[in-house]
C-alpha cells in the first residue's frame, strides 16, 4: 500500500481550493442576502454590468472585468494576478491569486480578498487583504477606463 502524503504544492493548491470554495458559499449567501434594509441591490432589478476595463490608482497597471454569467465576474490584472467573485449591485466580493509567472515575482501563489465598492462615477473604492504573513491590507481605485 503507498502511503498518500501531500507534497507543499499540493498542500496549497488544496488550501487555494479551499479558501476559494469557502468564499464562494459565504459569498453566495451573502449575494442571497440582499432582502435587509440598506444591504445589497433590489431584488426587482438586475444589478448593472461591471464588465470593462480599469485603471488601477495612478500606475500604468489596469484590470479586465468579464461576466461569467449572472452576478459572478473574473478579474485579470495581466501579468500581475487573477480573481473571481461577485457583485451584488453595490459591492463586488472576490478572491485573488498570482500565479506562479506573476510579474511579482515575490508574490507568487500569494492568495487575498477584496472588496470593492462601486461610487457613483462607476468606479470602484477598493480593500484588500492578503492571507500571507508580512502582505497586510491595500486600498487603492479602479477608474473605469472608456
Amino acid at each position: 500500500m503507498v502511503a498518500m502524503v501531500p507534497t507543499i504544492l499540493e498542500s496549497r493548491r488544496l488550501s487555494l481550493g479551499a479558501l476559494v470554495l469557502v468564499t464562494a458559499i459565504t459569498l453566495a449567501g451573502c449575494s442571497l442576502h440582499r432582502g435587509a434594509a440598506g444591504h445589497g441591490a433590489d431584488l426587482a432589478r438586475p444589478a448593472p454590468s461591471i464588465a470593462g476595463r480599469y485603471a488601477v490608482g495612478g500606475s500604468s497597471e489596469h484590470v479586465l472585468i468579464s461576466s461569467l454569467g449572472g452576478d459572478r465576474y473574473r478579474i485579470d490584472s495581466p501579468g500581475f494576478w487573477e480573481g473571481v467573485g461577485i457583485f451584488d449591485g453595490k459591492t463586488y466580493w472576490g478572491v485573488f491569486r498570482y500565479p506562479t509567472n506573476s510579474h511579482h515575482a515575490s508574490l507568487a501563489n500569494v492568495c487575498g480578498l477584496h472588496r470593492a465598492e462601486l461610487q457613483g462615477d462607476r468606479s470602484f473604492k477598493v480593500h484588500g487583504s492578503f492571507n500571507s504573513t508580512g502582505f497586510g491590507e491595500f486600498d487603492l481605485v479602479w477608474t473605469r477606463l472608456p
